[in-house]
């Protein structure tokens, strides 16, 4: 059975950025997984959280919901800082994603993007570069051979779009390789964002974001292990 790992910043993030293919490929039948560096504890948006460790537990379980709508086979939530992952080495975040890839062998990668995806936040760039770092080095006998097996990944996706978001035109996109129909997904990627009720304030300018995008998301293929496949991807699965 095929696999995908997404590697993200933030709860929410699984849902926003590529919640519908998630959801498509687990009702095609495969692995899908998600790993998240932060528990989101220093998000604008508080819910009923009167400290930032209470919007942490609570965004964790937001979290879990929204995996178990997407047909999320397996996730981690791990507690690196919010708004501070670009001070993270890579001896530590880099090669503990580094230990994933090799432990769960996914055949695909994705991530945010390394301009921080839609949004340009820079925890999104950063966890970008992380996975980049994780993806490349656990394919390589001579790295870390504390961390397993080697095991090299087939693709790394980032998030794109054809165009800048309104809300946010001066973000520098990497082009689009992959366009991914989530028409039958759709409702499922709304309803797990939703499930992050502490963040219910973005619920519209989701949908904006949505509305323009239409019922597509668009990935970049960054690495590729073999020939990368001719013209645009309909299906992150294919050549593999």
């Amino acid at each position: 059975m095929a696999c995908l790992l997404a590697i993200t910043a933030h709860p929410d993030d699984e849902s926003a950025s590529f919640g519908g293919t998630l959801a498509l490929y687990a009702r095609r039948g495969a692995g899908v997984e998600v790993v998240c560096a932060t528990r989101g504890e220093a998000g604008r948006h508080r819910g009923q959280a009167r400290t930032s460790e209470e919007l942490a537990q609570t965004r964790v379980r937001e979290f879990q919901d929204a995996c178990r709508l997407l047909g999320v086979t397996w996730n981690q939530i791990w507690e690196y800082p919010d708004r501070g992952l670009e001070r993270i080495s890579l001896p530590d975040l880099g090669v503990r994603l580094c230990r994933v890839i090799r432990e769960r062998r996914p055949e695909v990668v994705l991530s945010m993007g390394l301009e921080g995806g839609l949004s340009g936040h820079p925890d999104h760039a950063a966890i970008s570069h992380f996975a980049a770092f994780a993806f490349h080095a656990a394919g390589r006998r001579n790295l870390y051979p504390e961390c397993g097996p080697p095991h090299q990944a087939r693709k790394l996706y980032f998030a794109t779009a054809p165009a800048p978001s309104p809300a946010h035109p001066e973000i520098c996109l990497s082009p689009v390789h992959a366009e991914i129909d989530v028409s039958e997904t759709f409702d499922l990627k709304v309803a797990a964002f939703q499930c992050h009720r502490t963040q219910s304030p973005l619920f519209a300018r989701l949908r904006r974001a949505l509305d323009h995008l239409g019922r597509r998301e668009y990935f970049h293929l960054a690495a590729c292990a073999a020939a990368p496949p001719p013209g645009l991807e309909r299906d992150l699965l294919s050549g593999l």
